[in-house]
């Protein structure tokens, strides 16, 4: 398994966070790149979408189930 780190995600894909300041706790968010662009917005079911540069929490990448 992955360690929680304070870097935000680089990438597209399926995300644990936890940021107590925005109210989430051990949430899965979608990230999702803005086109080319540095930009990237993370979506939590029930909420718009938001700057990842805005969310101030840990991060870690969902992993893939073992079969």
């Amino acid at each position: 398994m992955s360690a929680w780190t304070t870097e935000k995600p680089t990438t597209a894909g399926w995300y644990w966070v936890r940021a107590p300041k925005h109210g989430w706790r051990d949430a899965v968010v979608w990230i999702e790149k803005d086109g080319e662009g540095p930009d990237s917005y993370c979506y939590l079911c029930d909420e718009d979408s938001t700057d990842v540069a805005e969310i101030d929490g840990e991060w870690q990448p969902v992993e893939p189930a073992k079969e």
